[in-house]
């Protein structure tokens, strides 16, 4: 009762507050007055890290540290947010920080997770059916989005035991990252050009000046974004 009571009274309080943001505003103010520990982030188990780093190569989304984002979560969107991801076991871990001033460090559900943003990079979670193509269910960044094709990356890393000083430690390193396109009835990995032409036989001639030998990943990024529209000049004839 005092969550539903809590709700509405936000919606009063946003018809004096400026359009812009109204639903982030609604959403933090409310997870501000019932307290994240009363929330629905609060599902899930406690993070501990079991791992004894070497040199700090972590595990973790570029950096180790906590970063501000946003999670739907549970059918309900939460703002402001610290988090960060682990790439090794593929999941997503929050800070619950209650009114009092505590933090639990929570792992989240993957099943509950529909999509979360960290800083300006936007991930989806993807759900493996029988149309998918070797496609691990997991989380995905969204590179693109352009009438029915959508361009994803699949960030990950792998791990190494190393025995130092009679002590085990572990190092993580960045796997070389795969991408993966949606189209309307169908979810594929791309690893060759001739993966999408194959898709495609109609962009043969529009493909054939994208390079594929770049060794850089940002430059990668930039080259497949690229592709991906000029598929969709073909496929919006």
């Amino acid at each position: 009762m005092l969550k539903s009571n809590l709700f509405f009274l936000a919606l009063f309080l946003l018809n004096s507050i400026d359009v812009r943001s109204q639903e982030e505003t609604l959403f933090t103010w409310f997870d501000d007055t019932l307290g994240l520990e009363n929330s629905g982030l609060f599902n899930g188990v406690e993070f501990i890290d079991t791992y004894n780093l070497l040199e700090d190569q972590h595990r973790f989304f570029q950096v180790e540290t906590y970063r501000s984002g946003w999670i739907s979560y549970d059918n309900q969107k939460y703002f402001d947010i610290p988090i960060k991801y682990d790439l090794f076991e593929d999941q997503l871990i929050a800070k619950v920080i209650s009114k009092e001033g505590g933090a639990n460090q929570i792992l989240l559900l993957n099943e509950k997770i529909d999509n979360f943003k960290i800083d300006e990079t936007y991930f989806e979670r993807i759900q493996s059916n029988k149309n998918s193509e070797l496609t691990p269910s997991g989380f995905y960044e969204l590179l693109t989005e352009i009438n029915q094709l959508k361009l994803y990356k699949k960030h990950q890393k792998k791990v190494k035991k190393v025995l130092k000083n009679n002590s085990v430690y572990y190092k993580f390193m960045t796997v070389k990252p795969e991408y993966f396109v949606l189209t309307d009835d169908d979810f594929f990995v791309v690893k060759k050009k001739k993966d999408l032409i194959s898709r495609f036989p109609d962009s043969k001639s529009i493909l054939s000046d994208l390079r594929w030998n770049s060794k850089n990943t940002e430059q990668k990024d930039k080259q497949l974004i690229s592709a991906i529209h000029q598929l969709s000049k073909i496929i919006g004839q």
